[in-house]
């Protein structure tokens, strides 16, 4: 199939930044897995993380007859690993040629300026894609949703020996006005957002490991297009465009807010009013003394 050279590039960096990268057991977890559709024929990318239990899917788009070389005794897509194309293709702004030979477990690409030929191997342990159903909830703007998740992201941490530590806490509150909550704390901090734009009708709540967070929220401030979001009570699901995020709940409860920092009383603490720019200056000179 014929498609933009910095388009295909960055479909292959995208699902690259779901790869398990050196620590990935089995081997093939450090690479991407190429398939084929017969549903909708179409040939995805896909990546998948066994820590944060997710996957990193993009539709790379619809072959032609002379795109894809079928093998129909086994559909299981086979993997590759995407270094040398991402090193070679980065700077190219042309229109490139891709055929995917699944017979021979091959990736082929010819631009004006070079041709490539990527051997692949054995794919067929890779997880699958969990099953839903697709019954997203549309948000209209979805950037909104992105900054009230970088809003918390910073008091999680990676470090800590409790999991629920270690991601974003999402929950749908159904009040008079309803909205999205988000939290994350890491026993000494506790940060807290809501979302109230376009959840109506939108149930569910999890723990969202910090790199699958930091994904959804690269991907829908990157994305031209609106972005469907569904959370089942085992994982949460995000499309835009041809890009897809599927993430497990971290396995863990939430921890009670009212417990990470004890004795906690708002009415004992004093309060005053002063701009985001003092607060932020003066915090960065008080820093300098820490």
């Amino acid at each position: 199939m014929f498609l933009q050279t910095d388009q295909f590039v960055n479909k292959l960096k995208f699902v690259d930044s779901g790869t398990m990268g050196k620590q990935a057991f089995p081997e093939f977890y450090k690479f991407i897995l190429v398939e084929y559709k017969r549903e909708d024929n179409t040939i995805i990318f896909r990546s998948f993380s066994s820590t944060d239990h997710t996957h990193h899917i993009a539709v790379v788009g619809e072959p032609e007859n002379r795109s894809i070389s079928i093998d129909p005794e086994s559909m299981e897509g086979f993997v590759f690993d995407p270094s040398d194309l991402l090193k070679s293709y980065s700077k190219i702004k042309d229109q490139m040629f891709l055929h995917v030979d699944f017979r021979r477990k091959m990736i082929l690409l010819k631009t004006r300026m070079s041709d490539s030929t990527i051997q692949g191997s054995d794919g067929s342990g890779f997880i699958r894609i969990p099953p839903y159903e697709g019954e997203t909830e549309s948000l209209d703007v979805p950037e909104n949703f992105a900054k009230a998740l970088r809003r918390v992201m910073w008091a999680t941490d990676q470090k800590s020996v409790d999991p629920a530590g270690k991601g974003v806490f999402i929950k749908t509150v159904n009040a008079d006005e309803p909205y999205i909550e988000m939290a994350a704390t890491d026993r000494e901090v506790i940060a807290v957002c809501r979302d109230y734009d376009n959840i109506s009708g939108f149930h569910g709540q999890g723990i969202i490991p910090y790199q699958a967070v930091s994904s959804l929220a690269d991907m829908i401030e990157s994305g031209d297009d609106e972005c469907d979001l569904l959370m089942t009570s085992e994982r949460i699901i995000c499309v835009s465009g041809d890009y897809t995020i599927i993430s497990g709940y971290i396995d863990a409860p939430m921890l009670a807010y009212d417990r990470v920092i004890e004795n906690f009383k708002k009415e004992s603490f004093k309060s005053a009013k002063l701009s985001r720019i003092q607060l932020a200056t003066g915090s960065d000179f008080a820093s300098q003394y820490a």
